[in-house]
């Protein structure tokens, strides 16, 4: 992984665009989140993308059986962040994604949002708590 890099997978019966479409609510409303402004976010549906690494690759291939999104975390620009806090901020925006629009039915539904969130940290692979 790169520079300040974590994935976190979930599941959503909606559209990759509906995702998209909810980022910006998610990630501009920093002062809640308290997410840096250096922090991109990328939606995965093809999990095939992140056949590169080959731990990410198998996490990756497990993941498809409980999960069909994922979102890459990874911060741009020149300071330096380490993948488990790219990690934590993954964590805090997929706990605001609970209280989005986005998953309004599932939690009226009593359904609990589902996530894991993965970094590497000296060449293993942890989820995030």
């Amino acid at each position: 992984m790169t520079n300040g890099t974590a994935y976190g997978f979930f599941k959503y019966s909606g559209t990759k665009q509906e995702v998209e479409a909810e980022l910006p609510y998610l990630l501009n409303d920093r002062s809640n989140t308290k997410t840096p402004s250096e922090l991109e976010i990328t939606v995965i549906d093809d999990f095939d993308q992140l056949n590169k690494d080959s731990g990410l690759r198998d996490t990756a291939q497990e993941a498809k059986s409980a999960y069909n999104y994922a979102l890459k975390a990874e911060y741009k620009g020149g300071k330096t962040f380490r993948n488990s806090e790219a990690a934590r901020e993954l964590t805090r925006i997929f706990q605001q994604m609970s209280q989005c629009p986005l998953y309004e039915p599932e939690i009226e539904a009593g359904k609990e949002i589902d996530f894991a969130v993965l970094y590497e940290e000296d060449g293993k692979y942890y989820f995030a708590e």
